[in-house]
């Protein structure tokens, strides 16, 4: 999967209409045989805040809590960032980024938040949260390199499709 990485403040909306503001770090593109499959996706970090308002209570990005898997969900630490990876509807996907790649949808989506911020490629619900993760506090002397992320995957990091 061909991924274009980057650090640009992307507005969404919820189906309501109510707009918040995520850092977008990446982007992904995987074509099919003939674009038969997409495989788009957007990494976006946002504050606990938004993380509790868009998927703890609304459950927004089909993240629902029958569709989280095991891990620290509970155990998320309050007050810290939060990473969500997530892939776009299948057949949005073929609709709109058919012949792109990932630095082109990362293009398209900037484009948008600026000059339509209610399209559907922007909606929340247009999105499958893969996984959700937050950094881990790493001791002094790792390397400056070193990451660490701890989390939760839903069952949509394993479908082979996604459609809503």
């Amino acid at each position: 999967m061909a991924t274009h990485t980057l650090d640009e403040l992307l507005t969404l909306h919820e189906p309501n209409t109510h707009e918040f503001r995520v850092l977008l770090k990446a982007t992904a593109f995987e074509g099919g045989p003939g674009g038969a499959l997409l495989d788009v996706r957007m990494t976006v970090d946002l504050g606990w805040d938004t993380y509790d308002r868009e998927i703890v209570i609304f459950q927004l990005f089909h993240c629902p809590p029958d569709v989280r898997g095991e891990g620290p969900e509970g155990g998320l630490i309050e007050g810290k960032r939060v990473r969500i990876e997530a892939r776009l509807d299948d057949a949005l996907a073929r609709e709109h980024f058919a012949g792109a790649d990932a630095e082109a949808v990362a293009a398209r989506l900037l484009e948008l938040s600026e000059s339509d911020p209610q399209h559907v490629l922007l909606e929340t619900e247009s999105w499958f949260a893969l996984t959700v993760t937050q950094a881990l506090d790493l001791p002094p002397d790792a390397p400056s390199e070193a990451s660490l992320r701890e989390g939760y995957r839903t069952t949509w990091a394993d479908a082979p499709t996604v459609s809503r």
